[in-house]
């Protein structure tokens, strides 16, 4: 598991996540867990199983499945872990597993209704996070696939254990990232992972990009075609960010919509697709350099783009030849062009003004 664990976080580092203060593992909260079903059991949301576990008695909370949108007759008993003798309702769920005889796990520890067991599938989250966010928390995420089960049974347990509603006050459940249109699966030979992002010579903060145009909601579909071009893009935001120096200028009302627009974006159920083509629409603007880079260096705060040591850079040879070109054209007034090779330096990331002194 530690292994994997690292990878997680070598794979995050990479895409430029900040890591959380706490990363808590589930099997040194034993105690937290079984203190929180004694709770439960306590308070009569419990009953048990003989041979089984103790489980959760969703009967006994009036507003069980509250965030479920699926009618909770639609729930198939068993569709996950098969159906289970002596429960009193499908929807009930265990809190804490029995060892069955000869089973031998390689982690089970006694508890007040067994000499061996371990937790369920749900207890560990909610137990988490009440030790170290308290009883109620203001944001939880999730895929899309944890709202019928897993999230209803976390609000069920924690929020009968506690008496507080609501557990959590805003839930962000993003949808799944298919590969090629499909599923992402090894059987399929589509299932890949940051080092295969490396291997092909992409930079993770591009693939961060890529994800960062869509919205959390939405499903998303990965082709190595679209990385293409988003770290083509991603390449040519790096050298117009170097070609803006390093001072910074008071924004200007115009400058300041766009940082409004930015930021509302992001405001408004976090749509990072919106926010990312204001951060394009300010890199194509008439903005001096100064109030660019103020800009994006107030976007890429958030953004995490990986920028924020980049330095300004000499012009090559090939960007000094096109700028004379250039200035031969428009004094020659060839117009088509100057506006050809006006088109061609903001390709190679240098957006060319004409201003009149």
């Amino acid at each position: 598991a530690k292994e994997f664990e690292a990878y997680f976080f070598k794979s995050m580092d990479g895409m430029g996540n900040l890591r959380p203060d706490v990363s808590c593992r589930a099997t040194e909260h034993i105690e937290a867990q079984i203190a929180l079903v004694q709770k439960l059991e306590q308070k009569g949301f419990t009953y048990k199983i003989e041979d089984d576990g103790m489980y959760f008695d969703t009967s006994k909370l009036p507003d069980y499945g509250k965030l479920n949108p699926q009618e909770l007759s639609q729930l198939r008993e068993g569709e996950r872990i098969g159906v289970v003798v002596g429960k009193k309702n499908p929807t009930d769920f265990a809190l804490w597993k029995f060892e069955k005889p000869g089973e031998d796990r390689q982690m089970s520890w006694p508890s007040p209704w067994s000499e061996r067991g371990f937790p369920g599938w749900h207890i560990e989250c909610s137990a988490m996070s009440m030790q170290y966010l308290g009883e109620q928390i203001d944001i939880h995420t999730g895929g899309i696939d944890h709202i019928p089960v897993h999230h209803s049974n976390e609000i069920a347990q924690s929020e009968a254990a506690t008496g507080k509603v609501p557990f959590v006050r805003f839930w962000v459940h993003h949808n799944h990232l298919q590969v090629d249109g499909q599923k992402m699966s090894k059987s399929l030979g589509n299932f890949f992972t940051i080092d295969d992002v490396i291997e092909r010579k992409f930079n993770p903060r591009a693939l961060r990009l890529l994800f960062l145009q869509g919205q959390y909601r939405d499903q998303m579909n990965f082709t190595w075609e679209s990385l293409v071009a988003v770290q083509t893009a991603y390449d040519r935001l790096a050298r117009q960010v170097q070609s803006w120096g390093s001072e910074v200028a008071q924004l200007s009302p115009q400058a300041e919509k766009l940082r409004q627009a930015f930021f509302a974006a992001l405001a408004d159920d976090l749509k990072t697709a919106q926010a990312i083509a204001t951060l394009w629409e300010m890199t194509k603007s008439e903005l001096p350099v100064g109030e660019k880079l103020q800009l994006f260096r107030e976007f890429d705060a958030v953004l995490q783009l990986g920028f924020e040591n980049i330095q300004s850079v000499e012009l090559s040879a090939e960007i000094q030849q096109l700028l004379q070109e250039r200035d031969k054209a428009r004094a020659e007034k060839n117009w088509q062009k100057a506006d050809e090779l006006r088109e061609k330096l903001s390709d190679l990331g240098h957006m060319v003004a004409d201003i009149k002194l």
